[in-house]
């Protein structure tokens, strides 16, 4: 129980830290753009010609940004798996925070991305969207019960399903994203001639990511029961239908986008979460078989 505890009690001070690092990114953003609009009304009196130049970035914002960001990925990442804390407002208020301190911090860093390109920016801003709706979903896990081992469960089922919605959005964003393509060249392999063109292949990337993420974190729930460090019964019917909800939803979402953009992966990828969802449902009607 002691580690348990010392993590609720560290959980207010890991909620600060995300909310200070998101609210610093975002400061540091809306300075930098007021600083390039107030040069663009100073060079629409003094040389309209140069309003066609890009703005210059300040110096070490861009890469301060994209560390600040990782470690706020990270961050979010970790108290996805801390089901509860001990804190003003409760485990909801704490969790809505978290993923507004994600979504605004990946936006803040997106507007970095359209003012000059970075594939290393993009990526930290799309994952931070990831998992923000993955934070967003284990609003949604019931109050109760408290102990940790039955709520990671909860938590494990609100995640897959995020990541199984995030798996078909990031797949149907870059679809529609794909008209941005210079299409001088074959189809697909063109360059991005907007901020959304070059996207593309980032969003398709992450699309993988989160399928990936969704099988392994599906797994996880599928065998936790079963793990010898863990002592909890998952086998009411609400928990059953809700795994299997989950499951089917994620193969579903991979047969889809398999279809859709004719990657084999996501088809392969279907495999493993329908092995998960069968482990799920044999792990928790074996005692009754016995």
């Amino acid at each position: 129980m002691e580690p348990a505890l010392q993590v609720k009690m560290n959980l207010p001070d890991l909620l600060l830290l995300t909310v200070a690092l998101a609210l610093f990114v975002c400061l540091i953003v809306i300075l930098e753009g007021c600083w390039h609009a107030r040069e663009r009304r100073a060079r629409l009196a003094s040389d309209p010609i140069r309003l066609l130049d890009p703005p210059q970035p300040w110096i070490g914002v861009r890469a301060g940004c994209g560390v600040l960001g990782l470690g706020l990925l990270f961050l979010v990442c970790y108290q996805l798996v801390l089901p509860f804390g001990a804190m003003p407002g409760g485990y909801r208020m704490a969790t809505v925070l978290r993923f507004a301190a994600a979504a605004g911090c990946a936006c803040a860093i997106l507007s970095l991305v359209r003012g000059c390109w970075s594939a290393g920016l993009a990526d930290i801003a799309l994952g931070l969207l990831t998992v923000s709706v993955c934070a967003l979903a284990t609003v949604f896990v019931p109050a109760e019960p408290r102990e940790l081992g039955q709520r990671y469960l909860s938590a494990f089922n609100a995640i897959v399903f995020a990541l199984s919605f995030m798996t078909w959005f990031w797949s149907w964003l870059a679809e529609v994203w794909h008209q941005q393509l210079d299409e001088s060249l074959p189809p697909g392999q063109g360059p991005g001639w907007t901020t959304a063109g070059r996207l593309v292949p980032v969003s398709r990337r992450f699309s993988l990511v989160a399928s990936v993420g969704g099988v392994m974190v599906a797994g996880l729930m599928a065998v936790w029961p079963a793990l010898p460090t863990v002592a909890v019964d998952d086998d009411s019917l609400g928990r059953m239908a809700a795994g299997v909800s989950a499951h089917l939803l994620l193969i579903l979402v991979l047969m889809r986008c398999g279809r859709r953009t004719g990657r084999s992966v996501f088809r392969l990828l279907s495999l493993p979460a329908a092995l998960s969802m069968m482990a799920f449902v044999v792990i928790r009607v074996r005692p009754y078989m016995s």
